[in-house]
């Protein structure tokens, strides 16, 4: 008699975030494996949320993912962050950074008069997102 198994929510919140972070810094899941001391297919389990990972191995996978561990276990939504940590969650986040990093000091300073501005703009209402008839 076969059971079918059901995935852990936070098996799966954990894995998704491994999979973005190490998709964010261009590493393959052979490498996040080599240096975890696991097989690549067992990265996908993890990424996948079908295997637990054990807090050792998720020691492992963060240090080659260059992050706190408890970055990848997920934080409230409504939890106030540290700001670099906050911009590593985000889609683009790790790429901008990069880029800041290339820059020129001139550059880098046009980029942050820009930022600050486009931070402090107003941010528009739901109803004012809303396409006019």
């Amino acid at each position: 008699m076969s059971q079918e198994k059901t995935l852990n929510p936070a098996d799966v919140a954990i894995g998704a975030a491994i999979r973005r972070r190490r998709e964010a810094l261009n590493i393959t899941q052979a490498q996040l494996a080599d240096a975890a001391g696991v097989t690549f297919q067992q990265i996908q389990k993890y990424e996948r949320g079908s295997n637990r990972v054990a807090a050792a191995r998720l020691m492992q996978i963060a240090d080659k993912l260059r992050c706190h561990p408890a970055d990848l276990l997920g934080v409230p939504a409504d939890a106030p962050g540290d700001a670099l940590a906050d911009l590593g969650r985000t889609h683009d986040g790790v790429a901008l950074a990069r880029c800041f990093v290339a820059m020129t000091p001139e550059d880098r300073q046009a980029l942050m008069i820009i930022a600050r501005a486009l931070a402090a703009k107003p941010k528009p209402t739901p109803t004012q997102l809303r396409p006019v008839a």
